[in-house]
């Protein structure tokens, strides 16, 4: 055998031996749940004459959960801290099922109350645009969201806050006493042990 066909030889075999551990890698999830920019109005949508909020506007949202946590990430046109258009506060919402079992996980920035999360963990990212919110799955036992789960039933929605009904807050979840700006809902589901461009817990 001459040099050069031993030399494709070898380069062949490196190409074989490193095909299996390419194919292995698991794919990145992003974006999984995607809103039409721009539709973001104060009682309804902004085509029809009504204010557009770009801090309520929805873009995409993603989830993320390791064996402990689970991560939800609403991506929105522009956050801002304070609100012109929304001086008693807003709030930011995203619900899932896991089976028969429901998850909510809510936001709430106002001039008074500043930032609160029904869950009592999260980061509103003003540099990214983002709301982050973080659950303990020991916190949501109901659920039972465990590797191998089917998250899917995505609801997403915004709220300009007028008031809040203590009688609905049932520990997940704002309910606003106002009109919903954005909202979306999406068919995709989501496995628990998939990869997330989002980081649990960030």
């Amino acid at each position: 055998m001459t040099r050069s066909r031993l030399v494709a030889v070898a380069a062949l075999s490196l190409v074989a031996s490193a095909t299996p551990a390419y194919a292995a890698k698991k794919p990145v999830i992003c974006n999984l749940i995607k809103d039409t920019a721009g539709d973001a109005g104060l009682g309804g949508a902004a085509a029809a004459g009504t204010t557009y909020d770009p801090s309520l506007d929805i873009l995409s949202a993603d989830l993320a959960v390791s064996s402990s946590m689970l991560t939800a990430v609403i991506r929105v046109k522009d956050l801002t801290k304070d609100d012109t258009l929304a001086p008693t506060g807003r709030t930011w919402n995203i619900s899932f099922t896991n089976g028969t079992q429901s998850v909510g996980m809510s936001a709430y920035l106002s001039p008074l109350g500043g930032e609160q999360f029904s869950t009592k963990k999260g980061v509103f990212d003003y540099a990214k645009d983002q709301i982050r919110i973080h659950v303990a799955l020991a916190d949501i036992p109901n659920a039972k969201i465990k590797k191998g789960s089917v998250l899917r039933g995505f609801y997403l929605a915004t709220n300009v806050v007028v008031g809040l009904d203590p009688s609905l807050n049932a520990g997940s979840s704002f309910a606003p006493l106002g009109g919903s700006t954005d909202s979306t809902t999406s068919t995709a589901a989501f496995t628990v042990g998939s990869l997330s461009c989002v980081k649990v817990g960030k």
